[in-house]
């Protein structure tokens, strides 16, 4: 019977995104997230947050792969 839930779970399981800085981005998104629980923003602003802390944290990464440095 235990097991079948994690069957379940299982089948929705994905593997989180191969890049070093996906740690930095779930922090940000968490930041984000208690803000706007907080009321400090809109669903709508926290995302668009959540995308502006996301673009400047790849953006080093995307510079990388354009000099043919990274993965």
């Amino acid at each position: 019977p235990y097991i079948a839930a994690f069957k379940g779970q299982l089948s929705r399981a994905k593997a989180v995104p191969k890049v070093p800085e996906w740690e930095r981005i779930v922090t940000e998104m968490q930041i984000v997230a208690e803000r706007m629980v907080r009321g400090e923003y809109t669903p709508e602003t926290a995302a668009a947050e959540i995308d502006r802390r996301a673009d400047r944290l790849l953006e080093k990464r995307r510079w990388m792969i354009e000099q043919g440095r990274a993965e």
